[in-house]
């Protein structure tokens, strides 16, 4: 893995499993039953942190630009999240009702079918408040129509992701800034505010 141009956040800031302190005290956490996810999540880590073997990326501007990731690894992770916050009790994921994509969702966890890259894809963004400080910012899940798609805006530190849960397939040229099947993803990294596609229903949960 190259250096920060490939990452989505300052390593040296960036938790050691970066999806775990808040979220998984909420009843997010992987059980024994849940052991088929690990493999998933393991290697999502090393990819977001910069220690993953293959995965090389390059910067310009606020554009990240990653290649080589395991696109089934990786895109059944963040199918995970999703369906996971989907099935939660706790009321910090209230607002994420799959509805009939909750099971198709499961069933394709179980078999190890990440689908088509344009089938449940979710957009990436590297977030930061100043050089080298990733920003102590969690914000509740929520549900907005964008473009005509329902999506699922999460935040955690350093890290937004937006999953279009939806039978119709992501267009162009949204399309073109998930990850591919050939491994690449593309990504801005800025500031935690320029993030334009925050949905005022979206409240701050939580700041460190």
């Amino acid at each position: 893995m190259g250096h920060d141009a490939a990452r989505f956040a300052d390593p040296s800031t960036f938790a050691q499993e970066p999806l775990r302190p808040v979220w998984y005290q909420t009843g997010f956490q992987l059980n024994a039953t849940d052991n088929w996810l690990l493999e998933f999540e393991r290697y999502a880590s090393l990819v977001i942190k910069g220690g993953a073997k293959g995965p090389a990326g390059t910067r310009e501007g606020n554009i990240v630009s990653v290649k080589g990731i395991h696109y089934s690894t990786f895109k059944l992770f963040l199918l995970s999240i999703i369906w996971r916050a989907g099935v939660a009790r706790h009321t910090f994921f209230e607002r994420v009702d799959l509805g009939p994509h909750q099971d198709r969702i499961r069933v394709m966890l179980k078999d190890s079918d990440p689908g088509p890259f344009d089938l449940y894809p979710c957009l990436l963004w590297g977030l930061n408040h100043e050089l080298g400080v990733t920003p102590g910012l969690m914000i509740q899940p929520c549900r907005a129509k964008v473009l005509g798609y329902t999506t699922y805006h999460f935040v955690v530190p350093g890290l937004k992701m937006v999953f279009f849960v939806s039978s119709q397939r992501l267009r162009k040229p949204q399309s073109q800034l998930v990850l591919q099947e050939d491994g690449h993803l593309s990504s801005k990294s800025g500031h935690t505010w320029s993030c334009r596609v925050l949905p005022d229903s979206c409240r701050v949960a939580s700041r460190r």
